[in-house]
């Protein structure tokens, strides 16, 4: 579908009620674009489902002309790896694209070696990828939405692991931050209970329990119900930093 199309086809509304309903919004790529956006794209849209262990496309045979958009599920993906004969094998799960990296890192359809395989039963939203490269080029809030998508896994991929030594240092930060200063001594007067520590830092309770008490094994910390006394901050802060 030539540009000049689609741009007629989205000025005009054809489709934005369509749109409006449209599983497309579900995929986290397109949760950035309103319904003018998507206008173009839901014209070209199938929902297939598929069982669990069924192949949805065969190692090899991906030829890069439709996406798949898992709306529900999880499927194993196997790409080719850099080194020859070799393969990375990864999970997609909801909300994700598969092909959509390749259609983009590329700028066409073209084979990429994908195969897909359902490992739980899976509902997937197919659309076609050149119809997606003239939105882009149809419609610039297209191509800002992606760009901004692309930019966000980037950012994410480029962030150190979240170790449990990543999480440790979270916690700790945040415990200097809750400290006062009292006499020779720093205190968190009113020492959170594990579950509020956990959301606080974005951990799991298990990982704030555990901690809190390496640190008070370590005698860096001790419990004075309500409160967490500091025995040594010297000592915290280079735990934390």
């Amino acid at each position: 579908m030539a540009s000049e199309e689609l741009k007629r086809i989205i000025k005009e509304g054809a489709a934005k009620e369509q749109a409006s309903g449209s599983e497309l919004s579900c995929l986290r790529p397109f949760e950035l674009l309103d319904a003018d956006c998507l206008a173009g794209l839901v014209l070209a849209e199938e929902k297939v489902s598929y069982e669990a262990g069924d192949t949805v496309v065969v190692t090899g045979q991906f030829d890069g002309t439709l996406l798949y958009g898992l709306i529900s599920g999880t499927a194993r993906i196997v790409r080719p790896a850099v080194k020859a004969g070799d393969f990375d094998v990864q999970e997609a799960n909801e909300g994700d694209v598969v092909g959509l990296a390749e259609l983009l890192a590329s700028g066409e359809t073209s084979p990429s070696g994908i195969g897909i395989t359902a490992l739980t039963d899976l509902e997937i939203l197919l659309f076609d990828g050149d119809l997606l490269l003239e939105a882009c080029k149809a419609d610039r809030k297209v191509a800002d939405g992606l760009l901004r998508y692309a930019a966000q896994q980037w950012l994410a991929a480029s962030r150190p692991a979240d170790t449990e030594a990543h999480r440790d240092l979270r916690i700790y930060r945040h415990l200097i931050s809750l400290a006062e200063r009292n006499g020779e001594k720093s205190v968190i007067r009113e020492m959170p209970r594990h579950s509020q520590l956990a959301e606080q830092c974005g951990v799991t309770d298990r990982d704030a329990a555990a901690a809190v008490a390496l640190l008070i094994d370590k005698g860096i910390v001790r419990r004075d119900y309500p409160s967490l006394v500091i025995e040594d901050m010297a000592a915290l802060r280079a735990s934390a930093y």
